[in-house]
């Protein structure tokens, strides 16, 4: 009997000293952990994720609110920056957009046929207008050495290219009004063999036919870019060159096929003019309509 005393005296005494000592590591392991969180990094978050394993423990709370307090302005800062930032980087690149558009739009005069209908007869009517209209005025628009020359000729003209189109309506059997005017309307992106003329407001010679409710078609009176060869999607040398002698340099960039292919820069540039272009409410209401290939 006085050995199971003695055995279980030994046993009580050991679990004493075991309980003991789970206490003791249960402090030092609160205290390292505190001490992590403490000790941690600005902004190392994984740290004081490990928080919410220690939730219910005052100390872990309490580090949590001296973190937010000490960062608080930092983040509200660094929040405030990032939004002026981007209000100010949107401002920039939509007045870039503009100004480019504005730019190249001022030394170029566009066609603009719309047909009476979607029929098949008023949709070939409107391919002979255009072509008929272009074979009759294409070398005096080659002519002209400026933006200037070509506008001035096209607005003392207008009666007169009214007249000739009009006959060709009656010509092929139509008795559809026609109406001719140099007006600005809006246009999407467009290629034309190696240049692409990004989206906007430009000035164009419009033929309204009939109701002029059709698919439409469009090309680049001056300089003249309709005559494009199909057989290798190239305008003509000289109607490039004379294109390039109209804009500035970083402009022709813009709208060079295989310049903006080669130069990132000039690629993100042009992504912007055209995307800040096609967001753009068109006031007109005027929906443009690709209906066929440039055939010339």
């Amino acid at each position: 009997m006085h050995r199971v005393r003695l055995l279980a005296k030994l046993y009580f005494t050991q679990f004493l000293a075991l309980k003991k000592s789970l206490q003791n590591f249960s402090l030092v392991r609160k205290a390292a952990l505190y001490g992590r969180i403490r000790t941690s990094s600005r902004f190392r978050m994984p740290d004081i994720f490990r928080c919410k394993e220690l939730a219910q423990y005052e100390f872990c709370k309490k580090s949590i609110a001296d973190w937010y307090k000490r960062e608080k302005k930092i983040l509200l800062v660094s929040i405030l920056c990032g939004v002026v930032i981007s209000v100010l980087a949107g401002l920039y690149t939509r007045q870039y957009s503009y100004q480019a558009v504005e730019a190249i739009s001022s030394q170029v005069v566009r066609f603009h046929v719309l047909p009476n209908s979607n029929s098949e007869d008023d949709q070939a009517l409107k391919v002979t207008v255009k072509e008929r209209v272009l074979e009759q005025y294409r070398e005096i628009l080659l002519g002209a050495s400026s933006i200037y020359e070509a506008r001035t000729f096209l607005n003392a003209n207008l009666a007169e290219i009214e007249q000739f189109a009009q006959n060709i309506v009656l010509n092929q059997g139509f008795n559809y009004p026609v109406r001719v005017s140099l007006a600005s309307s809006r246009f999407p992106t467009k290629e034309y063999g190696s240049i692409t003329l990004p989206a906007g407001m430009y000035e164009s010679l419009r033929i309204d036919i009939g109701d002029s409710v059709g698919a439409n078609w469009w090309c680049v009176m001056f300089p003249p870019l309709c005559f494009v060869d199909v057989t290798r999607g190239e305008i003509h040398p000289d109607d490039k060159e004379s294109l390039r002698d109209l804009l500035s340099e970083s402009e022709f960039a813009l709208l060079d096929n295989s310049i903006r292919e080669s130069d990132p820069i000039v690629r993100v540039r042009f992504r912007i003019v055209e995307w800040w272009q096609e967001s753009r409410v068109d006031d007109d209401g005027l929906i443009l309509v690709m209906s066929d290939t440039l055939e010339d």
